[in-house]
């Protein structure tokens, strides 16, 4: 079992590294309307722990029109997150949060690397504090 010290280095560092590995501004592009972006990320690292990534895109391409986070962890259930109405900004970059009893408990950051995908972080607390990079794709 990982003490929580650790997972909080853990989330800390994989914010960082997912910031770090965001395409500069001059790689970004408008995502394609009518568009759902996925991904699937899974750590088997000792606590079983998935999440699955839906972006949705309506008919403006300067606005998501649902962000969908569904993380599962094997001994702690699972939880659903889901933004709406999201502005992408000049650049194509995104960010949300969702608070719960006045704490952030969830986040997503990224940037439409083109019309076919998106890369960024999110940042949770269904399990435990975690945050993980994301590439999703059509």
């Amino acid at each position: 079992m990982i003490d929580m010290t650790t997972r909080l280095l853990a989330a800390a560092a994989a914010a960082t590294l997912s910031a770090l590995l965001a395409p500069s501004a001059a790689h970004a592009a408008y995502p394609s309307t009518g568009t759902t972006y996925k991904d699937v990320v899974d750590q088997g690292d000792g606590d079983r722990y998935e999440a699955h990534i839906k972006i949705k895109i309506g008919s403006d391409k300067k606005k998501i029109a649902k962000i969908v986070v569904t993380a599962t962890c094997e001994d702690k259930g699972s939880a659903r997150v889901v933004w709406k109405n999201v502005k992408i900004y000049p650049g194509g970059t995104f960010s949300a949060q969702k608070s719960k009893k006045g704490k952030m408990t969830y986040s997503i950051q990224g940037t439409f690397t083109s019309a076919q995908g998106a890369s960024g972080g999110v940042n949770h607390y269904t399990c435990y504090p975690f945050g993980f990079p994301f590439y999703a794709e059509k």
